[in-house]
């Protein structure tokens, strides 16, 4: 963090290019809302109010994805296919962690004020604020939310090691990301099964936001954890498997 800092503090004017673009999109993802609920009072039991700290919860977990997450998997991809892995190795820490925080974009982490804010706004709205059980489920979800968004990065990112390019991959993900804005109860069927297993990010951005507003049963609090913990072992698993398949730079 404090080596990202200092990189980036000496192109300040990114801070403000980066302002203005989250506020666009802010304003963007708030107009939409405004649209859609210009014609309705709720879409399968989603409120205007519930989808602001939807949408919240989808800019905190951003914070981590675009923020930490995207960036350091990308330096990864990029020293598998420069060789500079091999530093990585050498160093006695999990290279596997490294990978995951090594990078960290300082300006996007405006993205929580965002997130937090937009989620107060939409329970003070509805005048309903949660219960100190209801934010504890709240942290606790968050942390399988942004458990699930590292290891599935993890996971896919253990590709590389075999194909050597893999920027496009990260960005088909970052693009994916920007559908789990609305909650899983809006889907079709068969779309709502895909964001909760083949790209469960659906599933970290909902069930902490349903936690907050009341909604969350424990069947999916349980499968949220679940599938942190399944992902993780699989992530793990795979970068152990890829690792021995990496030649490093002098092959």
């Amino acid at each position: 963090m404090r080596s990202a800092l200092l990189e980036d503090l000496q192109y300040r004017a990114n801070f403000w290019l980066y302002l203005v673009n989250a506020l666009v999109e802010l304003a963007l993802s708030v107009a939409t809302l405004g649209i859609v609920y210009g014609h309705v009072d709720a879409i399968n039991g989603w409120t205007r109010d519930d989808l602001f700290v939807v949408l919240g919860t989808f800019f905190l977990l951003q914070t981590v994805v675009q923020g930490v997450v995207h960036p350091s998997v990308a330096q990864l991809v990029q020293d598998i296919r420069t060789g500079n892995f091999d530093h990585r190795l050498l160093k006695p820490v999990d290279a596997q962690l490294v990978s995951l925080v090594q990078r960290v974009d300082v300006w996007r982490l405006v993205g929580t004020l965002l997130g937090i804010g937009l989620t107060l706004y939409g329970l003070g709205h509805a005048g309903e604020w949660p219960s100190l059980a209801q934010v504890a489920v709240w942290a606790l979800m968050i942390v399988a939310g942004t458990t699930i968004a590292a290891a599935f990065w993890s996971l896919v990112s253990s590709i590389t090691f075999w194909t050597v390019q893999g920027e496009g991959i990260l960005w088909t993900l970052d693009d994916m990301y920007e559908h789990v804005r609305w909650p899983l109860g809006i889907f079709p069927g068969a779309l709502k099964v895909v964001l909760s297993t083949v790209f469960p990010l659906g599933l970290a951005v909902t069930v902490p936001a349903e936690a907050l507003i009341g909604r969350l049963e424990w069947p999916f609090a349980l499968a949220a954890v679940g599938l942190a913990v399944v992902l993780a072992a699989a992530a793990r698993g795979a970068w152990l498997l890829a690792v021995r398949r990496y030649e490093g730079a002098s092959a």
